[in-house]
């Protein structure tokens, strides 16, 4: 059985996090345009808010 959306979404966010927590304390121009473009997508894809709750979550 594969995952649910809420798992797909959980998945998600700790890759982000991950990107998030490596671009924050580095200056690799490729690191930090990746976490760009994956904030803009999960702004286009209406998952910031709930990105940010689970971000909020892990600091």
């Amino acid at each position: 059985m594969g995952m649910t959306i809420d798992e797909l979404k959980q998945q998600l966010f700790k890759l982000s996090f991950a990107l998030d927590s490596q671009s924050a304390g580095k200056d690799y121009v490729a690191l930090r345009d990746t976490h760009y473009r994956n904030q803009k997508w999960l702004h286009d894809h209406d998952l910031q808010e709930e990105y940010y709750q689970y971000f909020i979550t892990k600091i």
